[in-house]
């Protein structure tokens, strides 16, 4: 798989927010679509957020990182099926990475298909969607 770097990176930030997944489904078409293009939508709090088979995600306000990545990849990309596994390795790495830094160990690993469990606790769920298969790219959130 070819690794390529995002050269623009768009952040959008709301203090509450129901869903950050939610609101970038409901505003893909207004967003970059430009392949070398990130858009992070964060926010300190969610009121009606989600994971996997749109299971409730709670969260206590201000205690967790709540982030909707939106990207657009050619149409014909083959890695696509591997992306979920991809981007639960990629957070492992970094949680494990900061850990390091701060003198820490944790015990990471990913539980099949999306969890990332950090110390026996699930700390984060990557769910991975795509958007607007029709266009030229698809567009991942």
């Amino acid at each position: 798989m070819v690794l390529r770097f995002f050269s623009a990176i768009n952040r959008v930030h709301f203090p509450v927010i129901n869903s950050t997944n939610t609101w970038v489904k409901q505003n893909s078409q207004q967003l970059c679509s430009h392949p070398t293009t990130l858009t992070a939508v964060s926010t300190d709090e969610q009121t009606a957020g989600r994971g996997t088979k749109d299971r409730k995600w709670e969260a206590a306000p201000g205690a967790s990182i709540l982030l909707t990545l939106f990207f657009s990849v050619p149409r014909d990309t083959q890695h696509i099926p591997m992306l979920t596994s991809v981007l639960a390795l990629s957070v492992v790495e970094a949680v494990r990475a900061m850990a390091h830094q701060l003198d820490q160990h944790l015990e990471c690993c990913i539980k099949w298909p999306n969890d990332v469990i950090c110390n026996n606790r699930k700390i984060g769920g990557i769910p991975v969607s795509y958007t607007h298969l029709t266009l030229p790219t698809k567009r991942i959130v």
